[in-house]
């Protein structure tokens, strides 16, 4: 074998193993990816069942400003009732960031614009 033929021979081993190190590389950073997306979808679904855990003992928290045996829970759409002798309010509660939903806006703007009514309904 000449010189020429061994450096040949030398630089193909060397394209080989470094694409073998590139693929390896993409791979790894592939699967680094995917765990990275799935810890934030986990990290995503404790703050929401941390945020229903604290919505479920807001009324007992000191920051709630009305006696909580006046609550009534709903969950949906709003977070609940709270019934004061002189008033009725539809209470709902945040953490953190969260924002009112387009239906929860929804209600507020009913009340701002005292669209909400009381009917009795009659069965039988």
């Amino acid at each position: 074998m000449t010189i020429s033929s061994e450096i040949g021979l030398a630089l193909i081993v060397v394209v080989i193993a470094l694409t073998v190190i590139v693929m390896l590389c993409i791979r790894w950073i592939m699967l680094l990816r995917s765990a990275i997306k799935s810890q934030g979808s986990a990290l995503q679904s404790f703050h929401v069942k941390a945020g229903n855990i604290a919505e479920q003992m807001a009324p007992f928290s000191s920051v709630f400003p009305w006696n909580p045996e006046g609550f009534k829970f709903l969950g949906k759409p709003i977070d609940g009732i709270q019934f004061e002798e002189d008033r009725i309010i539809l209470v709902e509660f945040k953490t953190g960031k969260s924002q009112l939903s387009k239906d929860q806006r929804k209600i507020r703007d009913h009340v701002k614009n005292q669209a909400v009514y009381f009917e009795e309904i009659r069965l039988g």
